[in-house]
């Protein structure tokens, strides 16, 4: 049964995708067929308090396994509307400072799976074209800093 204290209701509408960037970078050495890729995620939370709106901006770098070098990248912007937004957004002094957990599970799920679709449209027609990003918990995700 769930404990009623930590559930949280959300109303929310997805708003906008936006790739913001992106980047193809030619290897040094021609990837084979059965190439496998290494993706670095890092996602960043933006607020518009008086809009209640929450952007997630998602960085993702695509290296080839065993290679430094940067083989694409994009960032994509994902806006949600949230109506309940003091609910789920945590201020310290007026200032937005995070998101319940529940909450940022969602926004980051929606927004990762959304990369995904991005990546498959922007590097079709690539050699690129095979780095599917994988499913990822985002609960897995490490937070590293404001």
């Amino acid at each position: 049964m769930p404990d009623i204290e930590n559930t949280l209701s959300l109303s929310i509408q997805y708003k906008a995708v936006e790739l913001l960037s992106a980047k193809l970078s030619m290897p040094e050495a021609p990837p084979v067929a059965d190439q496998k890729y290494n993706f670095t995620i890092n996602l960043e939370h933006k607020f518009i308090k008086d809009q209640k709106i929450i952007f997630v901006l998602v960085n993702i770098i695509i290296n080839l396994e065993g290679s430094e070098q940067s083989s694409g990248e994009v960032l994509i912007s994902n806006a949600f509307f949230i109506e309940n937004y003091e609910e789920v957004v945590i201020e310290e002094n007026g200032e937005p400072e995070g998101i319940q957990v529940a909450a940022a599970d969602i926004f980051n799920s929606v927004s990762i799976s959304t990369a995904r679709g991005v990546l498959s449209q922007q590097f079709r027609g690539t050699w690129l074209h095979t780095a599917v990003l994988p499913v990822i918990n985002p609960r897995d995700l490490t937070v590293v800093g404001k």
